[in-house]
Parts: structure tokens; C-alpha cells; sequence
């Protein structure tokens, strides 16, 4: 609550194995997901959603339908819509919720394996970056009414990973990941209809992007030997990307 001065450990609720992403539609309330811990003996893992209306002082689970088998990433428009992807036993999964966290349906994505990560600029409007169903290439999915649908995008060639989605709205997005041995970014200004890809060098891929504008973007992962984090800012949207200097005790992966 203090700028990242200060991170107090907070307690989660007994079952949970990992959470991979969070978001917070508001200063109070905060969802994030990953995986519970499989029941002895069995092998089989299960997505989980967890959420706090306190700023993080209690977290509580919510239910999700059978078949998802783990939960890589979660978008919040608002604290009554966010959607959830990851994978089932075949395909991508994309759970969504509108009721604030009552029920939370599943939709899969034809063409997909697994999804990453998930950006949705309005509550109709959605991307998500993950692979197609042979695991062999990157894909791009959108949805525009509302996750009834969701459409793969065609995508510049080369692409070897996409890893971390971000949308400043429903027109323009970046996708970040790796291409040809370095870390690569994929930006779109209308819709997704063409992505135009950036190679950024002294990387080897991205983990995940964030943007506080159309213009100011960073993109976070490997340098190029990987032997240490990276970080690469644009303030032209994306047009070019410069790396930036870590300090000496953060050089690992970010």
C-alpha cells in the first residue's frame, strides 16, 4: 500500500498449490488464479480462483466447473467481470465471470492447446496469447462478443512463443514473447486484423508486458545469454524498444 516500499506475506486458503497471475479491479478487491492441490492419490489438477474484498486481509475461494485443468492468467474489467484461461484435458479453456464471482462458466477454444495470458479492454472485447492445438506455433485468439466466440488471428512468421498479452484498447494491443532467438513484440492498431512484429535485441524472450499508455510500454524476461532478467521500454508504441539497466541484485530472471 505504500509504492512497493514495504510486501506483507498474506494467507491463502488450504488446498492451494501455486497462483500464476492477479488482478485488481479496484484498490480492494483483487482475484488470482493457478492451481489447488491434487487430492491423494490422485494425479489430476484443478484450476482454482481465489478473491479478496478486503484489500488482501482474507482471500476466499470460488467454484469453477469441472475440467479446467490449471489457470495461467486472469483479466478484470470490473469487479463483477473477469475472464480466466488456461487449459482442460484437450484444449484451451477460457472461464469468465459476470456475477462477481457466483459462477464462473467455461467456453473452449478450438485450434488451442494452452492459454497464457488474457487481456480484455472492455467487457465484450478480449485477446489471449498461448499455443494451437499441436503445441507447435504461438497463436492469437479474440473474442469480440463477450467469449461466445473466440477467433485465431493471423500472426507475422517466425514466431516461436508468445507469452504475456496487454490491450490499451479494443484496437491496440501488444503481445510479447520470442522470435528467431530474441525477444520479439507483436503490436496490433486495429483490433488484431494485422500484427506487426519488433525483434529486440540483447534479449532472448519475454515473459510478460505491460502498458500505461498507447505510446509507453515494457516488456520483462531473458537477456540474450540467459544469464540474467531483461527489461525493454517503447515510448513510440512499440515502434522501437530499448533495454534497460537492472540493478546488479535483480539480474535473474524477471
Amino acid at each position: 500500500t505504500n509504492g512497493g516500499g514495504t510486501w506483507t506475506r498474506q494467507t491463502t486458503p488450504i488446498g492451494l498449490f501455486s497462483l500464476s497471475s492477479v488482478a485488481c479491479a479496484a484498490v480492494s478487491s483483487c482475484r488470482a488464479v493457478g492451481l489447488n492441490a491434487p487430492p491423494a492419490p490422485s494425479l489430476f489438477v484443478s484450476g482454482a480462483v481465489i478473491a479478496t474484498s478486503d484489500g488482501g486481509g482474507s482471500w476466499t475461494p470460488e467454484a469453477l466447473p469441472n475440467g479446467i485443468g490449471y489457470l495461467n492468467s486472469i483479466a478484470c474489467h470490473d469487479s463483477s467481470n473477469c475472464w480466466a484461461v488456461g487449459a482442460g484435458s484437450r484444449t484451451a479453456v477460457v472461464s469468465r465471470t459476470t456475477s462477481g464471482g457466483s459462477t464462473w462458466p467455461k467456453e473452449t477454444v478450438k485450434g488451442t492447446s494452452t492459454l497464457y495470458d488474457v487481456a480484455c479492454p472492455t467487457t465484450s472485447d478480449c485477446w489471449a496469447v498461448g499455443y494451437n492445438s499441436l503445441s507447435t506455433a504461438p497463436t492469437v485468439v479474440a473474442s469480440t462478443d463477450d467469449g461466445s466466440t473466440w477467433t485465431a488471428q493471423s500472426l507475422p512468421k517466425g514466431q516461436s512463443v508468445l507469452n504475456g498479452v496487454v490491450c490499451q484498447s479494443s484496437s491496440d494491443c501488444w503481445a510479447a514473447g520470442a522470435a528467431g532467438g530474441s525477444g520479439d513484440v507483436l503490436s496490433t492498431t486495429n483490433g488484431g486484423h494485422t500484427w506487426s512484429a519488433t525483434k529486440v535485441v540483447g534479449t532472448a524472450t519475454f515473459q510478460g508486458i505491460a502498458c500505461a499508455s498507447t505510446s509507453d510500454c515494457w516488456a520483462a524476461g531473458f537477456n540474450s545469454s540467459f544469464s540474467g532478467g531483461a527489461i525493454a521500454a517503447t515510448t513510440d508504441g512499440g515502434s522501437t524498444w530499448t533495454t534497460e539497466a537492472l540493478p546488479r541484485s535483480e539480474e535473474r530472471r524477471v
